[in-house]
C-alpha cells in the first residue's frame, strides 16, 4: 500500500509572516481529511517567521535557509524533501477556498497524464490577474506585451497571445504557460522533467517549468472554474534588485528557447528591447514606492468586518475601532458609504471571492485570521 501523502504543499517565504499566517489559516481548512504534508521554506527572513512557525505550527515542516537562495532553489530543495503524489506550489500571499485542494486532487485522479494545473486568480482589489493563463512567450508575444500594444487589442489571439486574451477567464482550457503563485503537478511529471531551473533567481522559473511540463505531457490545464486570491507583490518588497531579476529572467528564457531559432540581428533587437524594458521597470518601481508612502499617510477609512463566527467578530472588534460588523449572510447589504471590507479567513472564501469579483475595485479588501490575530489587506 502506497503510504505517501496525497499532496505536498510547498510554500517559499521571505519576510512575509503576517500574509503567510493568513494563507496558512485558509490552507489548514482546505487540507481537512486529506493525507498531506506542508513544507515552508524560509529564505533567511528577519521577521521571526521560523521561530513563530516552530512554536505555533507543529503541522508544518519548516526548512530554514541561512541565505536567500531564490525561489527556484528553495522549491527544488522542498521537492526533494517531500513525497506527495501531487505537488502544489503556493505563494505565501495567496488565500484558497476550503474545497480547493480536494478539487485539485480530483482533477489529477481523472487526468493522471495531465501537465501542470493552474487556476483563476484575482488580486486584493477583486481584479482578474491575466497571468493566470498565458501563451508561449516567444518573440512576437513578448514584443506585443512589452510594447503595450496588447492593451489595444485585448481580445486578439495574435496581439494578446501573451495573456491569451481570446480565451474567457472562466473556462477550463489547455494552455502552455502557468504562474508559479499557484501551480500543481504530479510527482511523476516532476520526476520526469526535473524541478525549477536554478539559473532563475526569481521570476521566469514558472514560465520555464510549465513550458517543459506542457511539452512532456498531454498539456497544461488552466481551470478557470477554480478561484483563489493572490494579493500579488505583498511577499516581495519594491526593490530595484527584483526588477533586475524580472528582466534577467526574460533574457534567460529568450537565450534558452528563442535565440537558437533566430539570426543574430533579431536576437540583438530582442536583447535591446529587454534592457529598455528593464530601464522603464526601474522608473515604475520608484513611482510605485512614492505611491506606497502616500497611501500610508492616508486617514483610516470606514470599515466592515464580515464573519459568521461570534468569537472571530469579537476578536476583530477588540483589535479595531469604528467598524461595522456583519454576518456573512448579510454581505449584500454593504453600502456605498463603506470603503474597506475585511473577511474572516475561516469563512466561505468562495462567497467572498465572488463578492470581490462582482464589486471589482469598488472597495479595498482584507482578510483576518483570528487564530493568529493578523490581517492582510490590499491598501489600508
Amino acid at each position: 500500500m502506497d503510504k505517501r501523502p496525497d499532496v505536498s504543499v510547498i510554500i517559499v517565504s521571505y519576510n512575509s509572516l503576517p500574509v503567510l499566517l493568513v494563507m496558512l489559516a485558509s490552507l489548514r481548512r482546505s487540507l481537512v481529511g486529506i493525507n498531506s504534508e506542508v513544507c515552508v521554506v524560509d529564505n533567511a527572513s528577519s521577521d521571526g517567521t521560523v521561530e513563530y512557525l516552530r512554536e505555533h505550527y507543529s503541522w508544518v515542516r519548516i526548512f530554514a535557509s541561512k541565505e536567500n537562495s531564490g525561489f527556484s532553489k528553495a522549491n527544488n530543495m522542498a521537492f526533494k524533501q517531500s513525497s506527495g503524489k501531487v505537488v502544489l506550489v503556493l505563494n505565501p500571499d495567496t488565500i484558497i477556498p476550503h474545497t480547493f485542494v480536494r478539487d485539485i486532487l480530483a482533477y489529477f485522479e481523472q487526468n493522471p497524464d495531465s501537465g501542470a494545473v493552474g487556476v483563476q486568480m484575482i488580486n486584493g482589489y477583486g481584479k482578474y490577474l491575466r497571468e493566470s493563463k498565458r501563451g508561449y512567450t516567444g518573440i512576437s508575444a513578448s514584443f506585443f506585451k512589452l510594447s503595450g500594444l496588447w492593451r489595444l487589442f485585448q481580445k486578439s489571439a495574435r496581439i494578446n497571445e501573451y495573456y491569451l486574451g481570446h480565451i474567457d477567464r472562466d473556462v477550463d482550457v489547455q494552455v502552455p504557460i502557468l504562474v508559479g503563485a499557484c501551480m500543481a503537478f504530479t510527482r511523476q511529471l516532476l520526476d520526469k522533467v526535473g524541478g525549477f531551473d536554478e539559473s532563475y533567481f526569481m521570476y521566469g522559473e514558472d514560465n520555464d517549468l510549465s513550458w517543459r511540463m506542457h511539452q512532456a505531457s498531454t498539456g497544461n490545464m488552466y481551470l478557470g472554474s477554480l478561484n483563489i486570491l493572490h494579493f500579488k507583490g505583498m511577499s516581495t518588497p519594491r526593490k530595484l534588485k527584483y526588477v533586475r531579476a524580472l528582466y534577467r529572467a526574460m533574457e534567460l528564457f529568450a537565450r534558452k528557447y528563442e535565440f537558437p531559432k533566430h539570426c543574430w540581428f533579431v536576437n540583438m533587437v530582442v536583447y535591446v528591447g529587454i534592457k529598455a524594458g528593464c530601464l522603464l521597470g526601474y522608473m515604475k518601481c520608484e513611482v510605485l514606492k512614492v505611491k506606497d508612502k502616500i497611501k500610508k499617510k492616508e486617514k483610516p477609512k470606514k470599515l466592515v468586518f464580515v464573519s459568521s463566527s461570534k468569537a472571530n467578530r469579537d476578536a476583530f472588534v477588540l483589535k479595531n475601532k469604528d467598524i461595522v460588523v456583519l454576518l456573512t449572510e448579510d454581505i449584500k447589504s454593504i453600502g456605498s458609504d463603506i470603503r474597506c471590507v475585511v473577511f474572516d479567513v475561516e469563512g466561505d472564501i468562495n462567497l467572498f471571492l465572488d463578492f470581490m469579483k462582482r464589486n471589482e475595485t469598488r472597495y479595498l479588501y482584507g482578510f483576518y485570521s483570528a487564530s493568529d490575530n493578523v490581517m492582510v489587506s490590499s491598501g489600508f
